[in-house]
């Protein structure tokens, strides 16, 4: 697969699960992951971690790392890019 094609290729949510909950004065903080994955073949797959914050009834949600995956990017010759380029187009994806 190359970069076109997974910037194509749909992906559909799996599931989404809080792990920790903290409680502090006016802040909450909820941490999980999400998982997605395709329906076609070939199956892929990616996830990451994810922090929710409310502080003071203002919401902000952000990617914890890169995501994890099953996919590596292979350039026009198919050659695989390497796993740096690849987890970086996943993270644009």
């Amino acid at each position: 697969m190359n970069e076109i094609q997974l910037m194509n290729y749909p992906l559909q949510h799996l599931i989404s699960i809080v792990e920790t909950t903290q409680i502090e004065d006016s802040r909450i903080l909820y941490c999980g992951f999400t998982e997605w994955a395709t329906s076609r073949s070939p199956a892929l797959s990616t996830g990451w971690d994810w922090e929710f914050i409310e502080n003071n009834g203002i919401a902000s949600l952000k990617r914890i790392g890169l995501p994890r995956s099953n996919i590596m990017i292979v350039d026009l010759s198919g050659t695989d890019i390497g796993f740096d380029v690849t987890e970086t187009l996943i993270k644009k994806k």
